[in-house]
């Protein structure tokens, strides 16, 4: 497999401008305006089934989360005028984070393990110390089930049902510090998708 075999999902945690007393509603409302071919909604519940519309959905700490649909590598270059927009509006903070989820991956051809470490190892010293609490460090087993959102690698199945006998399996990489700036975005999502690569087993 090659990094543009991958759907990913993207989410980025950001805060108002200090000068700015932009509401969820409403940047909701001025995203639809600018954007009039995507499809943007406020994102009420979680679901492990990606949705297939850009969300917003209100974060602790007064944050909000933009969450792409999922998309291939090659799609990428649609967030840039997203991103280029909601930065008049929103700033990163010092616990703000960016997570890429990489959706049903096959069960047993991934050295999962091995993909933490080097994930780890790549980011782990960049992470601002605010940021270090969202994003423990520990090894997980191989396919092992975990719902716990602070790990820097996550490893989730799409239903509990699919524990007896799962065939997919979805990733979350949660080790990065936020960021509203696409090129950095993408740069993050090749890499993690490169190195899994190089943990097809």
């Amino acid at each position: 497999m090659s990094p543009t075999d991958f759907s990913v999902g993207i989410e980025l945690e950001a805060r108002p401008l200090k000068r700015s007393k932009t509401r969820l509603q409403d940047a909701l409302q001025a995203l639809q305006n600018a954007f009039p071919d995507n499809d943007f909604r406020l994102r009420v519940c979680k679901s492990l089934t990606p949705p297939r519309w850009w969300g917003l959905e209100s974060e602790q700490f007064g944050q909000v989360e933009f969450q792409t649909p999922p998309m291939l590598v090659t799609e990428l270059a649609m967030i840039t005028p997203v991103l280029r927009f909601l930065r008049t509006r929103y700033e990163v903070g010092r616990t703000s984070g960016m997570h890429v989820h990489i959706h049903a991956l096959e069960t047993g051809i991934f050295d999962l393990g091995r993909f933490h470490d080097m994930v780890v190892k790549r980011w782990r010293d960049e992470l601002w110390p605010s940021r270090r609490t969202y994003s423990k460090v520990r090894r997980q087993k191989p396919h092992s089930y975990t719902r716990d959102k602070h790990y820097a690698v996550n490893v989730v199945w799409p239903t509990r049902t699919a524990l007896k006998q799962p065939t997919k399996i979805h990733v979350e990489v949660r080790i990065f510090n936020g960021t509203l700036h696409a090129r950095e975005v993408k740069t993050r999502v090749r890499h993690v998708l490169e190195m899994l690569c190089c943990c097809q087993v």
